[in-house]
């Protein structure tokens, strides 16, 4: 049992060590070998140290984020998935578009878990209910002098850093290192940039598909703004509007669901995997266990091991039913 961050921390280094060719970002091996070093004593500190004192903003905090969904699935429990998933992310993806994106996530596995599978996800419902969460959700404030550290060149330029847009002449201090940030905090900037991604999702639903403009308006780089929300596309196309994707055949029913989100989300490009993988977490937390996803899962390397991670949840979760 994981019993605090430095618990947290210790798993996920241990899983580096293991296996350490496993595709991990090219900084988050630093982070775990410092975290090593120092014996966990500081458990978020080597993240946010990262990438000049701003975070990593990937998306392989929102890639992990699925089991505390599915633990902290009651109506009660939303306060305490939205803070789970915000510290699992901080171990590693500092930038509040990288932990905005786990909690986002998080919040879409519940979601699809309300629905019953044997009813279709209405793509209007599920991002209302996603929008009304985002827009409750706390902000930090930094502009009461929290600093983060960039280049001094950019100090005279408009510049967009790790996705939080930044006005000119901004004071830097005498050492050209630390640069204050006036005006809204970086996590409302990382909130207003999932708004317009979710916006354009909806959009992108109602209209006939396109490659191109899927990729430019949501993305498909390995940075959670440009991921999360993509998958939250391939999930809710499967439940299509008026689209005549030529690449999904029709289905009885959610049966292939699962594949249909595995394919448009590996015909979109970029961090295929990482999309794919949330795009089919939501899918099986919609439809639960089925013929086509056994097949699916006998093709996977371990495939067994998401279905013992499963059922030891739902024993968790509900222990008078097991």
């Amino acid at each position: 049992m994981l019993n605090s961050e430095a618990d947290v921390n210790g798993w996920f280094v241990e899983c580096y060590e293991d296996e350490p060719d496993r595709g991990y970002g090219a900084n988050v091996g630093k982070v775990f070998k410092v975290l090593r070093a120092t014996s966990f004593q500081n458990p978020f500190l080597p993240a946010r140290e990262q990438f000049a004192g701003g975070g990593s903003y990937g998306n392989g905090a929102a890639m992990r984020v699925s089991p505390v969904g599915l633990f902290y699935s009651r109506d009660s429990e939303e306060s305490e998935a939205i803070k789970v998933a915000k510290m699992q992310s901080l171990v590693t993806h500092a930038h509040p578009l990288g932990y905005f994106g786990a909690i986002l996530m998080c919040l879409a596995i519940r979601e699809a878990l309300k629905v019953p599978s044997d009813t279709p996800v209405n793509p209007d419902e599920f991002l209302d209910a996603l929008q009304l969460k985002l827009n409750a959700l706390p902000f930090v404030s930094e502009n009461d002098g929290d600093v983060v550290e960039v280049e001094a060149e950019l100090k005279k330029m408009k510049i967009t850093m790790m996705g939080v847009k930044m006005q000119a002449g901004i004071e830097v201090d005498q050492g050209g290192k630390k640069l204050l940030i006036p005006g809204e905090s970086r996590e409302e900037g990382a909130a207003a940039e999932y708004r317009e991604k979710l916006l354009a999702c909806r959009k992108l639903l109602k209209k006939d598909f396109d490659k191109d403009e899927i990729v430019n308006q949501l993305g498909n780089s390995v940075s959670a703004v440009d991921s999360v929300i993509t998958a939250f596309y391939c999930f809710l196309a499967c439940y299509n509007y008026n689209q005549a994707h030529e690449f999904m055949v029709e289905a009885s029913g959610n049966e292939e669901g699962m594949e249909k989100s595995l394919r448009l989300a590996c015909m979109l490009g970029g961090d295929t995997d990482t999309i794919a993988n949330m795009a089919c977490a939501l899918v099986g937390a919609h439809v639960g266990l089925n013929s086509r996803i056994c097949f699916l899962l006998d093709s996977c390397e371990e495939g067994n091991e998401p279905l013992d991670l499963g059922r030891h949840i739902y024993d968790l979760v509900y222990p008078s039913a097991s």
